[in-house]
């Protein structure tokens, strides 16, 4: 069991591990079969969550809020997005958003990407990492910005993303930019 996000519910979004309220969190969670097979992604409320990722021995993941302006205002950092660099935390954020607005965790390896800006903040962004990105954004149906631009509709508080050194860096790159 491997703990892929842990995202804050915005507007009572319904899941299918039942209500969270909206100032309650939930995590994407990746199981893998004991006789092997694919791995399947399991959404848990935070308490049940965090009570098996304690009994597996793991440590529980800070909470991406997108209202606070930081993780460290929302009382839950143990890697603050204000010790990132401006590429690693646009990349952070856009990551995080992804899920949030889609409802899932994108198959590509971007959660191996976050793993990676937890553990270390200001690691210098790769460009595969920037790569998973973009093909995981390509795949939805808007951009990123618009589908947030549609859910700040129902949720006006929340924060501004503009995402302007992930874009340098894709425009750098060559990249479409689904931002």
């Amino acid at each position: 069991m491997t703990p892929l996000v842990h995202l804050r519910n915005l507007n009572q979004k319904p899941l299918p591990c039942g209500p969270i309220s909206t100032r309650g969190s939930y995590y994407h969670l990746e199981a893998m079969p004991r006789i092997g097979g694919s791995a399947i992604t399991l959404v848990s409320e935070r308490h049940c969550a965090e009570k098996l990722l304690r009994r597996l021995g793991r440590d529980p993941l800070p909470v991406f809020d997108p209202i606070a302006q930081s993780l460290a205002n929302a009382g839950a950092a143990i890697v603050s997005r204000l010790r990132m660099s401006a590429l690693n935390a646009d990349l952070f954020d856009a990551i995080h958003m992804l899920c949030i607005v889609r409802g899932s965790v994108p198959r590509n390896g971007v959660t191996r990407t976050l793993a990676a800006l937890r553990r270390n903040p200001d690691t210098p962004v790769q460009r595969h990492e920037i790569i998973r990105l973009a093909q995981a954004l390509e795949s939805g149906g808007h951009s990123l910005t618009q589908a947030i631009d549609l859910l700040r509709k129902s949720n006006p508080r929340l924060r501004e993303f503009t995402f302007e050194f992930l874009r340098a860096r894709m425009m750098r790159e060559g990249l479409p930019i689904y931002l």
